[in-house]
């Protein structure tokens, strides 16, 4: 992802949740757009240090479910990650 970002590329721009699918294939059901920065607020924490170091939006609101990434880890009892991504 760094490389990718160092080459110019938007952290903002939205991706397939089946993209970051755990290997079981592809579940249509789950195709949602979203930052990398919502799928990093999973559990990521060093991936949310990198996107945001690039300046990814913690505003953004999911396709889906219109939440954005600090909701988004809320969703996933991800307590101090959203506390960082809201900043505090």
């Amino acid at each position: 992802m760094r490389m990718l970002l160092e080459e110019g590329c938007d952290p903002d721009d939205k991706i397939s949740d089946n993209m970051w699918d755990d290997g079981s294939g592809m579940n249509l059901r789950r195709k949602q757009f979203n930052t990398p920065l919502h799928q990093a607020a999973r559990g990521d924490d060093q991936m949310i240090k990198l996107l945001l170091g690039f300046s990814a939006r913690i505003d953004i609101k999911s396709r889906s479910r219109g939440n954005n990434p600090a909701e988004r880890a809320m969703s996933y009892h991800r307590v101090g990650t959203a506390s960082k991504l809201n900043g505090q």
